[in-house]
Parts: structure tokens; sequence; C-alpha cells
């Protein structure tokens, strides 16, 4: 088995998801090969946040906080999260071999990991761009005497690992999904 390569220090983003057809505007990286549509209010920074190839906010509403939006993970636990990881998976292995491979083993550490205490872990089918092979890992765990849920979203193509990380407090990640399945639907990989 081999050893998963996402930790659960996720990126956080406020909550507030409205509906994916609001306006977006582009990511673009010219390092790793991908673009993908982000919601326009959405914050990305210049710099990801460590492990990350992409992260993006949505900014805490002044209305929803009673002041100004700061930046997430400041004060109160009212946020959640999407980054995203890029490696290389492992040499010689068809593409769905390596995502079946690298998701199980997700799974599998998370049950195992008693710091951790995952909770309710589920793989499903996924959708990411035009990549032929896309899975989710979702659960929950607590933090901070919250409930946190915390979905991975891969995809693999050409032995590329695209990971994403999405968390959001527990009752809230339902709320952000449209908005996240808008973005992987315009994850596209660059040749």
């Amino acid at each position: 088995m081999r050893t998963p390569r996402c930790s659960v220090a996720l990126v956080l983003l406020a909550m507030s998801a409205g509906p994916a057809t609001r306006p977006t505007k582009p990511f673009v990286s010219d390092d790793y090969g991908f673009r993908l549509s982000v919601p326009a209010d959405w914050i990305v920074p210049g710099r990801p946040d460590d492990g990350q190839v992409f992260t993006a906010w949505m900014p805490l509403r002044a209305a929803a906080r009673g002041g100004p939006a700061t930046r997430p993970g400041a004060g109160p636990f009212r946020v959640g999260g999407v980054g995203l990881r890029v490696e290389r998976g492992p040499r010689g292995q068809p593409d769905k071999q390596v995502l079946r491979d690298l998701t199980d083993s997700m799974a599998a550490s998370l049950f195992a990991d008693e710091k951790l205490a995952a909770k309710h872990v589920a793989l499903r089918p996924a959708t990411v761009g035009d990549l032929p092979a896309a899975r989710q890992v979702r659960f929950t765990v607590d933090q901070d005497g919250r409930s946190v849920a915390v979905m991975y979203v891969v995809a693999v193509r050409n032995g590329v690992e695209y990971v994403f990380n999405i968390a959001a407090p527990a009752d809230q990640l339902d709320g952000l999904l449209p908005d996240v399945t808008a973005m992987l639907a315009s994850f596209d990989v660059r040749e």
C-alpha cells in the first residue's frame, strides 16, 4: 500500500457559496500546465498555501460577521476551503490503477489515524474537467470542537495526480459544492 501524500492541513476559505452560475475569473498555472475558472469574488493569493499549487478563498461577508472581511482562518471557525496539489504518480501503472491505489490508501489511512479520528469515510466517483479517471474521498473530523467536512477530489492523467482539498463546517459543505463542482468541471490540463 502506498503512503498517501495528502495531509489534513487544509486551505481555508470563507463560506457563503452562491449559485455556480455567477461570474468567474480564470486561473492559469503555466508551471503546472492547468487552468480553471474561479468564482469572481473568491480570493486567489499570489502565493498558494504551503504544499499547494492553487489556493482559493471566498472572502468573509461583512454582513455575516458584522464587520470588515478578514483573511480566512482568523477568528471563529466559519470558513471552508479549496486547494490543489499536483504530484507525479508511480511510473508504469495505468491511470485508473494509480487513482484506485491512491484513493484506497487515503481512505485506509483515515481509518487508521487515531489522532485524526475521521468519521463517515466514503469513496465515490467524481468529475474533474475532461480527465478520464476521478474519485472523491469524503469524511468528517472534529476540529476545535466543531464537525468539519473534508473532501479530497482526486484525478489522474498521464501519471500526474491532481488532488483537490475541500473543507468546510460539516453543516455548510453542501452549500459550497455548486461552486466547487463548477470549478472542477472547468479544470483543463494543457498539453
